[in-house]
């Protein structure tokens, strides 16, 4: 399977609206954006905005397949934050975030040609299940559980830690 990474912020407005819209008529939207009480499709979009957040599209075959967003950098770390188009199988999506890291780790570099990273980190409310067993599925790697160190549908909550390095 054959994808491209593109800055979200470069993609035409509706073409990303349209993605969004799709997670939020799907229900899936305040799982991406648990730490906001009830988020809409128009909160992805504003945050593209923000320089805090880099968030980029996967698209394969002319459309938005997946996104991710890297955040919280610290020495060579981010965190990783991803969502999936609700029309994806379950098998695509685990291709898509497992090939989307190792991508991350060992072919992106920095302007001096180094690694542009060398771990992604995850940090996933623990009540959502799915998502717990999903990163792991991936090839994250638990690290142990953060007592209420995160947000679930707007609640605080214990968020399981995962790590991902550069082979």
């Amino acid at each position: 399977m054959q994808y491209i990474v593109v800055a979200s912020k470069d993609l035409r407005g509706e073409f990303v609206e349209d993605y969004w819209k799709a997670l939020w008529a799907a229900d899936t939207l305040k799982y991406r954006f648990g730490q906001l009480e009830s988020p809409s499709w128009a909160d992805p979009v504003f945050m593209m905005n923000d320089p805090r957040y880099l968030m980029y599209s996967v698209l394969e075959g002319g459309k938005i397949t997946g996104e991710f967003a890297l955040e919280n950098h610290s020495g060579k770390a981010a965190q990783i934050h991803f969502s999936m188009h609700p029309e994806n199988t379950a098998r695509y999506n685990f291709w898509l975030a497992e090939t989307v890291a190792l991508d991350i780790l060992n072919k992106w570099k920095d302007e001096k040609g180094e690694p542009y990273l060398e771990t992604l980190y995850g940090v996933t409310p623990v009540p959502n299940k799915v998502a717990c067993r999903f990163i792991q599925k991936c090839g994250f790697e638990k690290i142990g559980i953060l007592p209420n160190g995160t947000k679930h549908l707007g609640e605080v909550c214990d968020a399981l830690l995962t790590i991902k390095t550069r082979i």
